[in-house]
């Protein structure tokens, strides 16, 4: 998959670009600009931000970058006009199952917020659908753990034709 050939872990557990990852501009652009330590540290931030599969992708957007800022870079951040391109191309790969995966985390931070203003003393407060919600999480749980688990599995196969791995960077 295009996602696991840009960015890889190395023995040190940081990530690094790979000589892939140099063949697109977005990236090499990134790479040249600010050096491989630097760049590096860039292209983490990347994938914390932007991948579903991150730790911190259940956090909100703000709270994401402030937490992911203080992990990688020890202080603030503020992307640069190259560092949006290449988190744009970094998107541009997701699969229909990371899509929906985003989708979910998405709709799973909804329904937290919702949960966190029910007030039964509202006048609108309806108990019935609020342990309709409370009882449907258990199936909405499994249902993210089954989409996770789907794109856990498909970032583990590559599309190949004849031997030769196929996207749209190497038509």
């Amino acid at each position: 998959m295009l996602r696991e050939s840009l960015l890889e872990l190395n023995h040190e557990l940081n990530i690094v670009p790979s000589s892939y990852t140099m063949s697109i501009d977005a990236f090499k652009k990134l790479v040249d600009r600010y050096g491989s330590e630097e760049s590096n540290k860039i292209l983490g931030y990347i994938y914390f931000m932007k991948d579903p599969r991150s730790s911190y992708s259940a956090y909100e957007e703000k709270k994401r970058h402030e937490e992911v800022c203080t992990s990688v870079f020890g202080k603030p951040f503020k992307p640069c006009k190259l560092t949006k391109a290449a988190m744009e191309e970094y998107v541009k790969t997701s699969s229909a199952a990371m899509l929906l995966l985003e989708s979910a985390k998405e709709s799973i931070k909804t329904l937290k917020k919702w949960l966190e203003m029910v007030d039964p003393e509202d006048d609108d407060y309806d108990p019935a659908k609020h342990m309709r919600v409370l009882g449907d999480m258990g199936k909405t749980i499994n249902g993210l753990k089954d989409l996770e688990e789907a794109v856990k599995k498909e970032s583990e196969v590559n599309d190949t034709f004849g031997g030769v791995v196929v996207s749209k960077y190497n038509e």
